[in-house]
């Protein structure tokens, strides 16, 4: 059946309401159905949920090209992340660059999770080949370049600083030649090429052989939970330490209340943070985090100013 462009019919079948559209070329093409546009208040048909504006299946991403937060961005299976070389490069203070691909992945809510608001809509973003730190900046490439510690941190030369500022962390990257990661790069990284809930998998076990968090991170005699020297857990598929847990990482964006309007290209940050002490963001969770402030997706949001136990970062270039 053909129906010219324009809402004209509506076809009741078995209590549900199937809606038509054309394309400029006359083309049907159904609404509400699976892999195609979500009806305009969100909803889709009996069985289908409505993610990122397309209907899908419930625990799976949509794979058609219908992207109105990212328009430069297609949501099709040759959106895919790139696979690690395995390249670094060693710089001063014993701090190691791994090269990070270059690449397409979803962005948000990993599928069958139970995610908080701002992780949502999930999203397709487009990286740029860039290098990041193997590892938290430790305390001592901290001290070797800003020539002192944050006050009130549990001291281990090894383990990664913390308590430090946004703004610290900023002017430690750039003194290195680098920058803060934007938060779109940090989650590509993190990621590693999955799209699971930790990039260990979807189960909250498979967390002590990565992360130190709030189960594994006690500190000696049971004291309280503490960093941890890094490189002390496995790395993941991109050759990237402690990317969960340990410490929280400072990244370059500011605060946004979910994805709707987030840009298709991974860098530069998103948005102008020039306000006075707006939030900035702050991903991975930290040595007493649980298995839910862990999770690749989560999104955590202070104050510049603020020295935040359990708080570090990372540099990018």
């Amino acid at each position: 059946m053909r129906f010219s462009c324009g809402w004209i019919a509506l076809l009741a079948i078995a209590l549900s309401v199937c809606s038509f559209c054309c394309d400029q070329e006359g083309q049907q093409s159904e609404v509400g159905e699976e892999q195609e546009p979500c009806y305009a208040n969100g909803t889709c048909n009996s069985g289908l949920v409505c993610e990122s504006q397309v209907c899908v299946a419930p625990n799976t991403w949509p794979t058609t090209d219908v992207t109105p937060n990212n328009p430069d961005a297609l949501l099709t299976p040759s959106c895919a992340p790139g696979t690690w070389s395995g390249t670094t490069d060693s710089g001063e203070h014993g701090m190691v660059w791994a090269s990070m691909p270059a690449g397409c992945y979803m962005m948000g809510c990993s599928p069958g999770d139970q995610c908080l608001g701002d992780e949502h809509p999930a999203h397709a973003v487009v990286v740029s080949d860039f290098e990041m730190l193997e590892t938290e900046v430790t305390q001592n490439q901290f001290a070797a370049v800003m020539g002192q510690l944050p006050p009130n941190i549990f001291e281990c030369p090894s383990c990664p600083i913390d308590n430090v500022r946004w703004d610290e962390a900023e002017a430690f990257c750039l003194s290195v030649g680098g920058r803060l990661p934007t938060e779109a790069e940090w989650e590509y990284a993190a990621r590693g090429g999955t799209t699971t809930k930790y990039y260990c998998g979807d189960q909250s076990s498979c967390l002590e052989d990565i992360a130190w968090y709030s189960v594994t991170a006690q500190g000696p005699d049971s004291t309280g939970n503490r960093p941890q020297p890094v490189r002390g857990k496995a790395s993941n598929h991109y050759g990237l330490y402690d990317m969960l847990g340990n410490a929280s990482e400072w990244v370059k964006d500011c605060k946004h209340q979910g994805y709707t309007g987030a840009p298709s290209a991974a860098y530069p940050a998103w948005g102008d943070c020039n306000e006075m002490n707006i939030m900035r963001g702050s991903r991975g969770g930290s040595f007493s985090s649980d298995e839910t402030g862990t999770r690749v997706s989560h999104r955590g949001f202070v104050a510049p100013d603020f020295h935040v136990i359990g708080h570090g970062f990372r540099c990018a270039r």
